[in-house]
């Protein structure tokens, strides 16, 4: 894993790295190209990514997704901690509105 560029992230990479090793697969290029969840929208907008993922967390679970399923999307939103991957994870995982900004 990469050294995070912001402290905070550094914090939530490491907690999610730990917390979501349980029934991790990998991701397919299906997986990148389709919205996993497009029933599913958030509408928060925020230049704080991590007001973001905690958002598509809590929307993920008001759907009933599984834990493990919701660590997975944790992990992945805060793998690199970069603020443009944690974004672009959200918009695959959930409809965010940020595919129609440009």
């Amino acid at each position: 894993m990469q050294t995070p560029r912001h402290p905070s992230f550094r914090l939530c990479a490491e907690r999610a790295k730990t917390q979501s090793t349980r029934g991790s697969q990998a991701t397919s290029l299906v997986d990148l190209a389709v919205t996993r969840y497009p029933t599913i929208r958030v509408s928060k907008r925020t230049a704080n990514p991590l007001v973001l993922v905690a958002q598509v967390r809590h929307e993920l679970r008001r759907a009933g997704v599984a834990h493990d399923e919701i660590g997975r999307f944790t992990a992945e939103a805060l793998s690199e901690g970069d603020p443009e991957h944690a974004r672009t994870v959200c918009s695959r995982w959930v409809e965010t509105g940020a595919r129609d900004q440009a």
